[in-house]
């Protein structure tokens, strides 16, 4: 049985097959896969040598993304990374290339300080602020909802 494989633009001795799995081109060999945090990955080498992880996955369903398609977003003024949906969700937009998140919009977690919600939101340098999710609604939407 003959798959197509796609050879990948940073290690050029190795492929994707349709089936989700790498090969090395030079011995045509499979190479192992790891499920890590939702996705597939494969240790792998790069053009000068250096190993990496290479992160990809043929069964991983792009539900976050589709979720994100589906809603009305506007993004926070101040900091285009976050956004916020009418009914209050605070969405990261842009997350970070690493970690279980990595690459996938999320929803953030919400923390309670009495009646009042909350979220940790970083600036661009990273530092983190804990935000008032009305506060947030009144500065996106111009109201805040109605708890």
């Amino acid at each position: 049985m003959q798959t197509e494989l796609k050879p990948l633009s940073n290690a050029p001795d190795y492929a994707l097959a349709e089936s989700g799995y790498v090969y090395n081109v030079k011995t045509k060999r499979r190479i192992k896969r790891q499920w890590v945090s939702g996705r597939w990955r494969s240790h792998i080498r790069d053009s000068a040598g250096r190993s990496f992880y290479l992160c990809h996955d043929s069964c991983h369903t792009n539900a976050a993304k589709d979720t994100l398609s589906r809603e009305q977003i506007r993004p926070l003024p101040d900091n285009q990374k976050y956004g916020v949906t009418p009914y209050g969700a605070i969405w990261c937009l842009k997350p970070a290339c690493k970690g279980p998140n990595a690459g996938e919009p999320f929803i953030l977690k919400e923390h309670f300080k009495g009646n009042n919600r909350y979220v940790r939101i970083a600036n661009k340098f990273g530092q983190q602020r804990t935000i008032n999710v009305k506060r947030l609604m009144e500065q996106t939407w111009g109201t805040a909802q109605s708890e």
